[in-house]
């Protein structure tokens, strides 16, 4: 385009007006005529890279028919200088202008087409400009700028499940995050644009979520899934910032722990008797293992001689069937001293399963679970919980499989057993956790101390 000639009015240089409101006209006339001004001399080498102020150009001539100004140019094409491109929008009578840097990440700001990477930004004010500008290169500089894009949420999601959490996650947790996505956050945020996606639209996705009676704690997995997600994008520049951080989550009620009495564990294994999950549920009592470290044994973890159990791996069920893994944390992986009760109960049980296998052939319990189903083949997690429910509705408890592992927790430190101890069977990662879920225990901890330093000041006192 050719420059343009100082003291030229814009008007005689433009295209057939086609917008005819003429009070928009007389009203920005003064600041649609900027081209003169803009290509003023003063602009090339100086550090200022924005034009004069527009009022200072030639305006259009306001006591002229409406016909003949709607005759005259209206939309002026853009005029480059330095790194600032004015332009007038025709349709909605305004000033633009048009902010551009060459984008200067590749190879001499050019894309593997050879073509000019350029970012294009429009600004009502001389001001703005500037400050866009000003904007732009320090985003540029500092590695923050994001270039435009038609995402959606939902199509970053999507792409985050396949490429990054597919990989990272269990299979379980998989099929849970795609629930999450396809259940909470598509409906609420799947349609804006992720460079679009502001942490206010965020707070009101959760907001909307909790009145529609989704528990607290749902809530949380949720912001998970969704921070954990734009985090990415983060690191990959496909935004600049992650709209999910320093939002108010809802405050979670810890629900409380519900451990089986005396004369309730008694009546739960009595009810047990002569069903498939005896003596797994002796087993979860007196280990306090979880339901799939308990499927996920296997006999070369028992060392019945030794009285010892070895949890090395957890049985998972997801939408891809029963899979062995390793378990979560290190501290997971844990060997456990056998009562004798259960060393006992589980010499018949290994005893009773070599029958069978005479009987049905080696096929049986191929891959040597301590706990197959009746017919050989690993229970799913899911059936084994409702077998157990059956058992504890016949003897009258109700309560939870995870419920024995808590149970047997609180019958440890009830008897005196110190925490550091607790902890390691439980597989916690460190003793804080078990004392802050078991604190219930914690009054009678307290009496049991004071007792113990009475007898012991009482005996010092006696000596002396």
């Amino acid at each position: 385009m050719p420059p343009c000639e100082p003291g030229r009015s814009t008007a005689s240089k433009t295209g057939e007006i086609r917008n005819q409101h003429s009070p928009s006209l007389r009203a920005t006339a003064a600041i649609v005529s900027i081209f003169s001004a803009a290509c003023s001399p003063h602009q090339a080498g100086g550090e200022n890279l924005l034009p004069r102020d527009p009022t200072d150009a030639v305006p259009l001539a306001l006591g002229q028919p409406e016909e003949s100004r709607h005759s005259r140019a209206v939309r002026a094409g853009p005029r480059k200088i330095g790194a600032i491109v004015i332009a007038v929008d025709v349709h909605i009578l305004a000033a633009l202008w048009r902010v551009v840097e060459v984008v200067a990440k590749r190879t001499q700001g050019r894309d593997e087409h050879g073509k000019r990477v350029q970012i294009f930004r429009n600004a009502k004010t001389r001001k703005e400009a500037q400050r866009i500008l000003d904007q732009l290169k320090r985003e540029l500089h500092d590695g923050s700028f994001v270039e435009p894009s038609a995402l959606t949420v939902r199509e970053h999601l999507e792409s985050w499940l396949e490429d990054i959490a597919r990989h990272r996650v269990s299979a379980r947790t998989l099929d849970r995050y795609r629930s999450i996505v396809k259940c909470h956050l598509v409906p609420g945020l799947g349609g804006i644009k992720l460079t679009a996606l502001r942490p206010g639209q965020v707070q009101a996705c959760y907001s909307g979520l909790i009145d529609g009676g989704l528990a607290p704690a749902t809530v949380q997995k949720v912001h998970a899934v969704l921070h954990s997600s734009l985090k990415h994008a983060v690191r990959m520049r496909l935004i600049s910032r992650n709209a999910a951080d320093d939002l108010a989550l809802p405050k979670i009620r810890r629900a409380e722990i519900t451990a089986l009495s005396d004369e309730q564990v008694g009546r739960l294994l009595a009810a047990a008797e002569g069903t498939p999950v005896a003596v797994p549920l002796l087993c979860l009592l007196t280990l306090g293992v979880r339901r799939g470290e308990l499927l996920g044994l296997q006999w070369g973890d028992v060392d019945l001689e030794a009285g010892q159990v070895s949890v090395r791996r957890t049985l998972e069920e997801s939408s891809a069937g029963v899979t062995l893994k390793e378990p979560k944390t290190a501290r997971g992986a844990r060997t456990l001293a056998l009562p004798q009760t259960t060393a006992e109960a589980l010499h018949e049980h290994r005893k009773a399963q070599l029958e069978m296998r005479l009987r049905v052939g080696p096929g049986f319990n191929a891959g040597e679970l301590v706990f197959p189903r009746p017919d050989g083949e690993p229970w799913r997690p899911s059936n084994f919980a409702r077998a157990c429910q059956r058992v504890f509705a016949k003897a009258g408890v109700s309560c939870r499989i995870h419920d024995l592992r808590h149970t047997h927790a609180t019958m440890l430190l009830r008897q005196g057993v110190h925490p550091k101890v607790v902890q390691e069977r439980l597989g916690h990662a460190n003793v804080g956790i078990t004392l802050d879920i078991y604190s219930h225990v914690s009054p009678h901890m307290q009496l049991d101390a004071a007792e113990r330093i009475d007898a012991g000041m009482r005996k010092a006192l006696a000596g002396s």
